[in-house]
Protein backbone atom coordinates (compact mmCIF):
# COMPACT_ATOMS: atom_id res chain seq x y z
CA UNK A 1 0.00 0.00 0.00
CA UNK A 2 3.02 2.29 0.21
CA UNK A 3 2.44 4.04 -3.16
CA UNK A 4 -0.94 5.31 -1.91
CA UNK A 5 0.22 6.76 1.40
CA UNK A 6 2.44 9.63 0.30
CA UNK A 7 1.26 10.24 -3.27
CA UNK A 8 -1.95 12.28 -3.58
CA UNK A 9 -2.47 11.33 -7.23
CA UNK A 10 -2.01 7.64 -6.39
CA UNK A 11 -4.56 7.43 -3.59
CA UNK A 12 -6.93 9.64 -5.57
CA UNK A 13 -6.69 7.10 -8.41
CA UNK A 14 -7.48 4.31 -5.94
CA UNK A 15 -10.54 6.17 -4.62
CA UNK A 16 -11.77 6.96 -8.15
CA UNK A 17 -11.38 3.35 -9.24
CA UNK A 18 -13.39 2.20 -6.26
CA UNK A 19 -16.13 4.76 -7.02
CA UNK A 20 -16.27 3.74 -10.69
CA UNK A 21 -16.32 0.04 -9.75
CA UNK A 22 -19.18 0.62 -7.32
CA UNK A 23 -21.10 2.61 -9.94
CA UNK A 24 -20.61 -0.06 -12.62
CA UNK A 25 -21.55 -2.94 -10.34
CA UNK A 26 -24.51 -1.07 -8.87
CA UNK A 27 -25.99 -0.17 -12.24
CA UNK A 28 -25.62 3.59 -11.70
CA UNK A 29 -25.52 5.79 -14.79
CA UNK A 30 -23.26 8.57 -13.50
CA UNK A 31 -20.76 9.62 -10.86
CA UNK A 32 -20.73 13.15 -9.46
CA UNK A 33 -18.55 14.86 -6.85
CA UNK A 34 -18.68 18.11 -4.92
CA UNK A 35 -16.71 21.03 -6.43
CA UNK A 36 -13.95 22.72 -4.48
CA UNK A 37 -15.93 25.84 -3.58
CA UNK A 38 -18.59 23.74 -1.83
CA UNK A 39 -15.96 21.69 -0.02
CA UNK A 40 -14.29 24.90 1.13
CA UNK A 41 -17.54 26.04 2.76
CA UNK A 42 -17.28 23.11 5.16
CA UNK A 43 -14.09 24.62 6.58
CA UNK A 44 -15.33 28.22 6.63
CA UNK A 45 -14.62 29.31 10.19
CA UNK A 46 -16.96 32.30 9.83
CA UNK A 47 -19.84 29.81 10.11
CA UNK A 48 -18.45 28.22 13.26
CA UNK A 49 -17.06 31.14 15.27
CA UNK A 50 -17.52 34.92 15.33
CA UNK A 51 -13.97 35.98 16.14
CA UNK A 52 -10.45 34.61 16.57
CA UNK A 53 -7.64 36.13 18.61
CA UNK A 54 -4.02 35.21 19.08
CA UNK A 55 -1.89 36.82 21.80
CA UNK A 56 1.83 36.51 20.89
CA UNK A 57 3.03 37.54 24.36
CA UNK A 58 1.13 34.79 26.18
CA UNK A 59 0.91 32.32 23.29
CA UNK A 60 -2.85 31.98 23.79
CA UNK A 61 -5.48 31.41 21.09
CA UNK A 62 -9.06 32.48 21.79
CA UNK A 63 -12.23 31.96 19.76
CA UNK A 64 -15.70 33.36 20.47
CA UNK A 65 -19.17 32.35 19.31
CA UNK A 66 -22.30 34.33 20.22
CA UNK A 67 -20.33 36.20 22.85
CA UNK A 68 -19.10 33.02 24.52
CA UNK A 69 -15.49 31.87 24.76
CA UNK A 70 -15.35 28.51 22.94
CA UNK A 71 -11.58 28.10 22.54
CA UNK A 72 -8.88 28.97 25.08
CA UNK A 73 -5.66 27.22 24.12
CA UNK A 74 -1.94 27.78 24.60
CA UNK A 75 -0.15 27.33 21.28
CA UNK A 76 2.91 28.48 19.37
CA UNK A 77 2.61 30.48 16.13
CA UNK A 78 3.88 27.54 14.07
CA UNK A 79 1.20 25.30 15.63
CA UNK A 80 -1.73 27.49 14.62
CA UNK A 81 -1.91 25.86 11.19
CA UNK A 82 -2.76 22.53 12.79
CA UNK A 83 -5.61 24.13 14.74
CA UNK A 84 -7.29 26.51 12.29
CA UNK A 85 -5.86 25.54 8.90
CA UNK A 86 -3.00 26.96 6.87
CA UNK A 87 -4.88 29.84 5.23
CA UNK A 88 -6.59 31.13 8.38
CA UNK A 89 -3.37 30.85 10.40
CA UNK A 90 -1.47 32.95 7.87
CA UNK A 91 -4.28 35.46 7.59
CA UNK A 92 -4.47 35.79 11.38
CA UNK A 93 -0.72 36.30 11.90
CA UNK A 94 -0.60 38.78 9.01
CA UNK A 95 -3.07 41.10 10.76
CA UNK A 96 -1.67 44.18 12.48
CA UNK A 97 -1.28 43.80 16.23
CA UNK A 98 -3.93 45.73 18.13
CA UNK A 99 -4.41 46.49 21.81
CA UNK A 100 -7.88 46.48 23.35
CA UNK A 101 -8.20 48.28 26.67
CA UNK A 102 -5.22 47.51 28.87
CA UNK A 103 -4.68 44.02 27.48
CA UNK A 104 -1.79 42.58 25.50
CA UNK A 105 -1.52 43.25 21.73
CA UNK A 106 -3.41 40.64 19.71
CA UNK A 107 -3.82 39.42 16.16
CA UNK A 108 -7.56 39.51 15.46
CA UNK A 109 -10.01 38.21 12.85
CA UNK A 110 -13.79 38.40 12.87
CA UNK A 111 -16.81 37.84 10.64
CA UNK A 112 -16.10 37.38 6.96
CA UNK A 113 -12.39 37.85 7.59
CA UNK A 114 -12.51 34.27 8.90
CA UNK A 115 -13.57 33.07 5.47
CA UNK A 116 -10.72 31.75 3.39
CA UNK A 117 -10.38 31.09 -0.29
CA UNK A 118 -10.18 27.34 0.11
CA UNK A 119 -7.45 27.17 -2.52
CA UNK A 120 -6.41 23.73 -1.31
CA UNK A 121 -9.95 22.43 -1.73
CA UNK A 122 -10.35 24.02 -5.15
CA UNK A 123 -7.01 22.70 -6.27
CA UNK A 124 -7.87 19.16 -5.23
CA UNK A 125 -11.52 18.80 -6.26
CA UNK A 126 -11.41 21.06 -9.33
CA UNK A 127 -7.98 20.12 -10.71
CA UNK A 128 -6.46 16.96 -9.26
CA UNK A 129 -9.64 14.85 -9.25
CA UNK A 130 -10.68 15.75 -12.84
CA UNK A 131 -7.11 15.30 -14.11
CA UNK A 132 -6.74 11.85 -12.58
CA UNK A 133 -10.22 10.84 -13.66
CA UNK A 134 -9.55 11.91 -17.25
CA UNK A 135 -6.46 9.68 -17.30
CA UNK A 136 -8.59 6.73 -16.20
CA UNK A 137 -11.27 7.52 -18.79
CA UNK A 138 -8.74 7.33 -21.62
CA UNK A 139 -8.23 3.66 -20.76
CA UNK A 140 -11.89 2.86 -20.06
CA UNK A 141 -13.61 4.81 -22.84
CA UNK A 142 -11.71 7.48 -24.85
CA UNK A 143 -15.04 9.01 -25.88
CA UNK A 144 -16.15 9.69 -22.30
CA UNK A 145 -15.89 13.29 -21.12
CA UNK A 146 -16.35 15.02 -17.79
CA UNK A 147 -19.49 17.15 -17.84
CA UNK A 148 -21.72 19.11 -15.47
CA UNK A 149 -24.89 18.31 -13.55
CA UNK A 150 -27.13 20.16 -11.10
CA UNK A 151 -28.17 18.73 -7.75
CA UNK A 152 -29.93 20.07 -4.68
CA UNK A 153 -27.61 21.02 -1.85
CA UNK A 154 -30.10 19.96 0.80
CA UNK A 155 -30.36 23.55 2.05
CA UNK A 156 -33.32 25.92 1.82
CA UNK A 157 -32.97 29.67 1.28
CA UNK A 158 -35.39 32.40 2.31
CA UNK A 159 -35.46 34.91 -0.54
CA UNK A 160 -36.93 38.43 -0.60
CA UNK A 161 -38.79 39.76 -3.67
CA UNK A 162 -35.64 41.66 -4.72
CA UNK A 163 -33.68 38.38 -4.85
CA UNK A 164 -31.74 38.93 -1.62
CA UNK A 165 -31.16 35.76 0.43
CA UNK A 166 -31.76 36.54 4.10
CA UNK A 167 -31.45 33.09 5.65
CA UNK A 168 -30.49 29.49 4.92
CA UNK A 169 -31.63 26.34 6.73
CA UNK A 170 -31.06 22.59 6.38
CA UNK A 171 -34.81 21.96 6.93
CA UNK A 172 -37.63 23.41 4.82
CA UNK A 173 -39.93 23.85 7.82
CA UNK A 174 -37.51 26.34 9.43
CA UNK A 175 -37.19 28.31 6.19
CA UNK A 176 -41.00 28.40 5.84
CA UNK A 177 -41.39 29.86 9.33
CA UNK A 178 -38.99 32.73 8.59
CA UNK A 179 -40.47 33.33 5.11
CA UNK A 180 -43.94 33.84 6.59
CA UNK A 181 -42.58 36.68 8.72
CA UNK A 182 -41.19 38.56 5.70
CA UNK A 183 -43.68 40.17 3.26
CA UNK A 184 -43.33 38.59 -0.19
CA UNK A 185 -40.51 36.24 0.86
CA UNK A 186 -40.30 32.78 -0.68
CA UNK A 187 -38.38 29.57 -0.04
CA UNK A 188 -36.23 27.84 -2.61
CA UNK A 189 -33.99 24.81 -2.42
CA UNK A 190 -30.42 25.76 -3.11
CA UNK A 191 -28.98 23.87 -6.08
CA UNK A 192 -25.33 23.59 -7.03
CA UNK A 193 -23.56 22.71 -10.26
CA UNK A 194 -21.33 19.67 -9.86
CA UNK A 195 -18.83 17.88 -12.12
CA UNK A 196 -20.13 14.59 -13.48
CA UNK A 197 -19.12 11.60 -15.60
CA UNK A 198 -21.62 9.37 -17.37
CA UNK A 199 -21.00 5.63 -17.03
CA UNK A 200 -21.04 4.63 -20.71
CA UNK A 201 -21.60 1.02 -21.83
CA UNK A 202 -17.93 0.77 -22.86
CA UNK A 203 -16.80 2.09 -19.46
CA UNK A 204 -19.04 -0.31 -17.59
CA UNK A 205 -17.76 -3.26 -19.60
CA UNK A 206 -14.09 -2.37 -19.05
CA UNK A 207 -14.59 -1.56 -15.37
CA UNK A 208 -16.24 -4.93 -14.74
CA UNK A 209 -13.32 -6.66 -16.44
CA UNK A 210 -11.09 -5.26 -13.71
CA UNK A 211 -8.90 -2.17 -13.33
CA UNK A 212 -5.18 -2.15 -12.53
CA UNK A 213 -4.07 -0.58 -9.26
CA UNK A 214 -0.67 0.35 -10.68
CA UNK A 215 0.41 1.93 -13.94
CA UNK A 216 2.24 -1.25 -14.98
CA UNK A 217 1.33 -4.91 -14.81
CA UNK A 218 -1.97 -5.09 -16.68
CA UNK A 219 -5.36 -5.93 -15.24
CA UNK A 220 -5.24 -7.41 -11.77
CA UNK A 221 -7.82 -8.42 -9.20
CA UNK A 222 -8.47 -6.11 -6.29
CA UNK A 223 -6.00 -6.71 -3.48
CA UNK A 224 -7.10 -7.44 0.04
CA UNK A 225 -6.44 -4.35 2.18
CA UNK A 226 -4.25 -4.63 5.26
CA UNK A 227 -3.77 -2.11 8.03
CA UNK A 228 -0.17 -2.54 9.12
CA UNK A 229 -0.24 -6.33 9.29
CA UNK A 230 1.48 -6.47 12.67
CA UNK A 231 -1.57 -4.88 14.22
CA UNK A 232 -4.44 -5.72 11.89
CA UNK A 233 -4.81 -8.64 9.51
CA UNK A 234 -7.98 -9.00 7.47
CA UNK A 235 -7.11 -12.48 6.21
CA UNK A 236 -9.38 -15.23 7.52
CA UNK A 237 -7.82 -16.77 10.59
CA UNK A 238 -5.19 -14.04 10.79
CA UNK A 239 -4.02 -12.06 13.81
CA UNK A 240 -6.86 -10.48 15.75
CA UNK A 241 -4.98 -8.60 18.46
CA UNK A 242 -5.63 -4.94 17.77
CA UNK A 243 -5.58 -1.58 19.49
CA UNK A 244 -8.97 0.11 20.12
CA UNK A 245 -8.43 2.41 17.13
CA UNK A 246 -7.42 -0.54 14.95
CA UNK A 247 -10.64 -2.34 15.93
CA UNK A 248 -12.68 0.68 14.80
CA UNK A 249 -10.76 0.99 11.52
CA UNK A 250 -11.26 -2.71 10.94
CA UNK A 251 -15.03 -2.22 11.26
CA UNK A 252 -14.98 0.70 8.82
CA UNK A 253 -12.57 -0.88 6.35
CA UNK A 254 -14.14 -4.33 6.41
CA UNK A 255 -12.86 -6.97 4.02
CA UNK A 256 -12.97 -4.24 1.36
CA UNK A 257 -13.18 -0.52 2.04
CA UNK A 258 -16.73 0.59 2.88
CA UNK A 259 -17.24 3.68 0.71
CA UNK A 260 -20.33 4.88 2.60
CA UNK A 261 -18.55 4.54 5.93
CA UNK A 262 -15.53 6.44 4.58
CA UNK A 263 -17.80 9.23 3.34
CA UNK A 264 -19.57 9.34 6.69
CA UNK A 265 -16.29 9.68 8.59
CA UNK A 266 -14.90 12.45 6.35
CA UNK A 267 -18.13 14.48 6.40
CA UNK A 268 -18.36 14.33 10.18
CA UNK A 269 -14.70 15.19 10.67
CA UNK A 270 -15.08 18.12 8.26
CA UNK A 271 -18.17 19.26 10.16
CA UNK A 272 -16.09 19.52 13.32
CA UNK A 273 -13.83 22.12 11.72
CA UNK A 274 -10.80 19.90 11.23
CA UNK A 275 -8.24 21.69 9.01
CA UNK A 276 -8.62 20.81 5.34
CA UNK A 277 -5.08 19.46 5.10
CA UNK A 278 -5.78 16.99 7.92
CA UNK A 279 -9.11 15.89 6.43
CA UNK A 280 -7.42 15.24 3.07
CA UNK A 281 -4.66 13.26 4.72
CA UNK A 282 -7.17 11.34 6.85
CA UNK A 283 -9.03 10.24 3.71
CA UNK A 284 -5.80 8.95 2.19
CA UNK A 285 -4.81 7.07 5.33
CA UNK A 286 -8.26 5.50 5.66
CA UNK A 287 -8.14 4.35 2.04
CA UNK A 288 -4.64 2.95 2.34
CA UNK A 289 -5.09 1.65 5.87
CA UNK A 290 -2.04 3.42 7.30
CA UNK A 291 -2.49 2.73 11.02
CA UNK A 292 0.58 4.65 12.20
CA UNK A 293 -0.68 7.83 10.54
CA UNK A 294 -4.24 7.25 11.77
CA UNK A 295 -2.89 6.86 15.31
CA UNK A 296 -1.01 10.14 14.83
CA UNK A 297 -4.22 11.87 13.70
CA UNK A 298 -6.18 10.49 16.64
CA UNK A 299 -3.59 11.71 19.16
CA UNK A 300 -3.44 15.23 17.73
CA UNK A 301 -7.19 15.50 17.10
CA UNK A 302 -9.15 13.43 19.67
CA UNK A 303 -12.40 14.37 17.90
CA UNK A 304 -11.23 12.32 14.89
CA UNK A 305 -11.00 9.29 17.15
CA UNK A 306 -14.51 9.97 18.45
CA UNK A 307 -15.93 10.21 14.93
CA UNK A 308 -14.23 6.97 13.86
CA UNK A 309 -15.46 5.26 17.02
CA UNK A 310 -19.06 6.45 16.47
CA UNK A 311 -19.16 5.35 12.81
CA UNK A 312 -17.59 1.98 13.64
CA UNK A 313 -20.18 1.41 16.36
CA UNK A 314 -23.00 2.30 13.98
CA UNK A 315 -21.66 -0.26 11.49
CA UNK A 316 -21.41 -2.94 14.15
CA UNK A 317 -25.00 -2.27 15.20
CA UNK A 318 -26.18 -2.45 11.59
Amino acid sequence: MAPYVTNTAAWTDLALKRALKEAAEGGYDKVVWTPGVEQAKRYDLSKQIDSLQYVPKTGKLYAYKDGQLVVDKATKPNELEGLVGKEVAKKLLDTELKTYGSGNPVHYLEGQDLSVGGEGMKGYYDKIVPTQLQKLLKKLDPEAKIGKDTIGSGKYEVVLPNGKVIAEYPEKVSADIIAKKQPGASVRQNAIEVPMIQITPAMRENILKGMPHMAEGGMVEEAEPTLNAEEVNFAEGGAVKRSPLAEHIHAIHGKHLNQLALSRVIKRVAGKGTPAEWAHALAGHLISGNMSKLEEHAKKYPKIMRVIEDVAEELRNG
